[in-house]
């Protein structure tokens, strides 16, 4: 009496170490996510580096656009001009549904790219009683299209340093979301613009599964 049958212990222990293989999976993943955010980071160090180069030498690439003007007027092509007026830096704001609210500043790298930082707030997959969230520093790289009135696709990856599930013991990288997504942006004037997104998001914390969600923002952008 009181004997419990074999077939319970081989479900007990069956879903012992199926925990611990999801465990392992997890960690994995975000080792994964931590180097890709440390890559990220050190690209975006060296293109922060080229923007601030570019400006402080202006008069380097200003003669070898002199240059191209004259070989241009000798096989008789014609000459298109860049648009002069586009962007140096912009800060914006945006709202959605995954990312709540994100903050952000950013610098317009040439005429097709721009790379930017951003402070964001995340939902996560259900706790117990609702969603959890998360805080963190992201980067976000924008590239310009043509493509109807859809004008950029960009890729964002955010690193979370605070999520609201006390169980998560690290100390640094909690977790990360990454979004891609689509959408309009003015880069040209340099006036306060509306601009919107929209894509796929998907957020990952430790102890926590995660969660894949269409991605919607509205904001504005203000152009420098």
């Amino acid at each position: 009496m009181g004997n419990k049958p074999p077939g319970f212990l081989k479900t007990w222990r069956f879903g012992i170490m199926k925990k611990i293989t999801l465990r392992k999976d997890r960690n994995d993943v975000m080792k994964k996510i931590k180097i890709l955010m440390l890559v990220l980071i050190c690209s975006s160090s060296l293109l922060f580096g080229q923007v601030s180069y570019n400006k402080k030498f202006p008069l380097i690439l200003k003669s070898v656009n002199n240059d191209s003007c004259k070989l241009d007027s000798v096989t008789n092509k014609t000459i298109e001009r860049p648009d002069t007026n586009i962007r140096a830096n912009y800060i914006y704001m945006t709202l959605g549904i995954i990312e709540p609210i994100a903050l952000g500043f950013g610098f317009q790298i040439n005429s097709d790219w721009s790379l930017g930082i951003k402070l964001c707030g995340y939902f996560l997959s259900y706790g117990t009683y609702a969603l959890n969230s998360g805080l963190g520093i992201g980067i976000r790289i924008s590239k310009k299209i043509k493509w109807g009135f859809i004008n950029n696709i960009n890729s964002e990856l955010t690193m979370l340093n605070r999520i609201s599930d006390s169980r998560s013991s690290e100390i640094f990288i909690k977790g990360a979301a990454l979004d891609i997504n689509i959408g309009n942006e003015n880069i040209s004037s340099k006036t306060l613009h509306f601009i919107w997104s929209v894509g796929v998001v998907g957020s990952f914390a430790n102890r926590i599964p995660p969660l894949f969600s269409p991605s919607l923002k509205i904001g504005f952008n203000i152009n420098i």
